[in-house]
């Protein structure tokens, strides 16, 4: 159990860093230009970073159980199978949260534009915070609509994959 638990933090830690990418961290450059954060950890754990840790962790989870159907039989491999199946409809539930989560409620971020021919330098960029700027890719480019249900769509297609015994198209 330990070890289980161990193996948990890390999938979980990334996913919540990945999420408050989404959000925003609140951080500076100073003229030297080192980075000064000015929140706090607990900031760190909204529930929108906690769900894009559980997603984080139901994807590692998934892949785990695909792999041990591939490598083992019998029920360590029923096991795998049962465990396929929950991260999946987990990873589909937690993905659907997070598109309707960002689309309703977290406001997305636009960079300003700088002189393209000047100085790479951070203190010369600008950033807009805009309600609704994280779907302005899918207006531009409806066809990058593709990818979000491809997230949506491949781990259901791996679980059934493994439940007709063809696990090496599921990984």
């Amino acid at each position: 159990r330990v070890l289980d638990l161990g193996s948990m933090v890390h999938p979980v830690v990334f996913g919540i860093a990945f999420g408050n990418l989404f959000l925003g961290v609140p951080f500076a450059f100073t003229p030297q230009l080192h980075v000064d954060y000015f929140g706090t950890f607990w900031q760190l754990l909204s529930p929108f970073a906690l769900l894009c840790g559980l997603l984080s962790l139901s994807l590692v989870i998934m892949q785990g159980g695909v792999w041990l159907q591939l490598k083992t039989e019998g029920v360590i491999r029923q096991r795998a199978l049962s465990a396929t199946r929950h991260s999946a409809l987990l990873i589909v539930i937690c993905f659907l949260l997070a598109g309707y989560w960002l689309w309703a409620g977290v406001d997305g971020f636009v960079l300003l534009t700088q002189d393209a021919n000047g100085p790479s330098n951070p203190l010369l960029k600008g950033v807009a915070i805009l309600p609704g700027a994280w779907m302005n890719h899918f207006i531009r480019s409806p066809l990058l609509l593709i990818i979000p249900l491809l997230g949506m769509i491949l781990p259901i297609l791996a679980f059934y994959a493994c439940l007709r015994g063809q696990t090496s198209r599921g990984f």
